[in-house]
């Protein structure tokens, strides 16, 4: 894009109203420009809406409304939340309905906060089922969790393949990964068939508590 244009791009996002609304003058956006750096509003609608449309024009053209400016401020739009009402508003005036992608629904949000919450039990729950010793990293491996567990049934899947690397050789030996490593990769034990057999004496049964689930 040749560089008064780039220019001009930069001052509508200063120059919109909070609805990524510009009402158009050329003559003040030229100022801002450069006299040397000539800018119309043919050629300029032309380069920004090259392979995608970013401008739509308002009002016969008396207002230009620029898409991106919504994406870049304030991600997706949630009617109950006050500036985002106002901007709606605003735009369903100029006869534009928000984008189904800049608009998230109150109940759809309502619904994301259900399910983290969901997320957040899941995970104590597993966690204090980690071998106490090697609790580290709590906050990596609620991240790593959350990112991983999507479902009930995956979350099924995560207490399996616990159970299955607290019966591994490895733990029984004492060699533990620490907590934020397991959760990185606790898919690999979903189908982990390696086991050590249960010890019944009492002075090694006591060496296990600290690593089998309370």
């Amino acid at each position: 894009m040749p560089a008064p244009y780039k220019i001009f791009w930069d001052y509508l996002y200063h120059d919109c109203n909070h609805a990524g609304i510009w009402h158009v003058d050329f003559d003040i956006a030229q100022i801002y420009v450069g006299k040397d750096a000539p800018i119309n509003q043919e050629e300029a609608l032309c380069l920004f809406n090259n392979g995608k449309e970013r401008i739509i024009v308002l009002n016969g053209g008396s207002k230009w409304l620029i898409k991106p400016f919504l994406t870049f401020q304030y991600g997706n739009l949630n009617p109950k939340n006050k500036v985002h009402f106002s901007v709606i508003t605003m735009l369903e005036k100029e006869g534009i309905k928000p984008l189904a992608s800049h608009l998230q629904r109150a109940k759809d949000k309502d619904k994301d906060k259900d399910k983290d919450k969901d997320k957040e039990q899941w995970f104590l729950e597993i966690w204090k089922q980690y071998p106490s010793s090697r609790r580290h990293g709590k906050e990596v491996s609620k991240k790593r969790f959350i990112e991983s567990v999507e479902t009930e049934e995956d979350f099924i899947d995560i207490k399996n393949a616990l159970n299955k690397y607290l019966e591994s050789k490895d733990v029984i030996g004492g060699f533990i990964k620490r907590g934020s490593k397991w959760f990185q990769e606790w898919r690999d034990y979903i189908d982990f068939e390696e086991f050590e057999p249960k010890k019944n004496s009492n002075s090694e049964q006591g060496a296990l508590n600290d690593w089998q689930p309370k």
